[in-house]
C-alpha cells in the first residue's frame, strides 16, 4: 500500500537488511536442490504460498543479471515444491499477482490460507 511504501523503502535500505540480501543471493549460486525433503511434518496441515510473478532486478539492492534471476527463480520454485512435500496434508498455492512479499502484495491469499487451516479445510 502507498501509505507503507516509504517504510518498506527505508527498511530495505538498512545496512543489515542489504547484508542479509547479499548473503541470501550468494546462496542461490549453490546447487541446493535435493531429490527428497530432509524432514517430514507427517500429516500436519500445511499451506505453501508461492509468488506468481518472476523475480525482477529492481527487487535487489545491487545489479543482477537476467541469468542470475532465472537461476534464482528455478532454485526458489524447486525449494517451494520440496517444502510442499514435507506434509501429506498440504495445499500449494500460487499467488498469481504477487512477488516475493505475498503478505504485502496479496494479503487476501494469506488470510484465506490461515482461515482454511483454522476451519479444517486443509
Amino acid at each position: 500500500p502507498s501509505d507503507l511504501e516509504a517504510e518498506v523503502v527505508a527498511m530495505s535500505n538498512r545496512t543489515d537488511y542489504c547484508a542479509n540480501v547479499a548473503h541470501e543471493m550468494q546462496g542461490f549460486g549453490l546447487d541446493i536442490a535435493q531429490p527428497q525433503p530432509s524432514a517430514s511434518l507427517g500429516d500436519l496441515p500445511l499451506v505453501v504460498l508461492t509468488r506468481g510473478l518472476p523475480s525482477s532486478a529492481k527487487d535487489f539492492p545491487t545489479p543482477v543479471s537476467q541469468d542470475y534471476l532465472d537461476r534464482m527463480d528455478h532454485s526458489w520454485f524447486t525449494l517451494q515444491d520440496e517444502l510442499a512435500m514435507l506434509s501429506t496434508h498440504v495445499s500449494h498455492r500460487i499467488a498469481a499477482d504477487s512477488g516475493h512479499a505475498i503478505p504485502l502484495q496479496a494479503p487476501d491469499v494469506v488470510v484465506a490460507a490461515v482461515r482454511d487451516i483454522i476451519d479444517g479445510r486443509i
